[in-house]
């Protein structure tokens, strides 16, 4: 899934629960973006199954141990350009 982008107003698990629960994330996911939101990677860190990568930190295990992707479109960009 392409989202514009991945950030929290404010450091709560139960708020970044909500927003994966709204984009369809259920079980295991990585969350890719250009630059993590340091506000997000606060919130997700201790929920179990959930991973967010910067978009030059993302490994191919990564993405095949996830249930979802779920990547913002300038995340997108950068690995296409990595990938050629």
């Amino acid at each position: 899934m392409v989202v514009e982008a991945l950030t929290a107003s404010e450091i709560k698990t139960k708020a970044a629960a909500a927003m994966l629960k709204t984009l369809g994330v259920d079980g295991k996911a990585v969350l890719i973006d250009v630059t993590p939101d340091a506000k997000l990677a606060k919130s997700v860190q201790n929920m179990p199954g959930i991973a967010l990568r910067a978009s030059g930190r993302v490994s191919a295990r990564d993405v095949a141990s996830a249930d979802r992707v779920v990547a913002t479109r300038s995340a997108i960009e950068k690995l296409q350009e990595a990938l050629g």
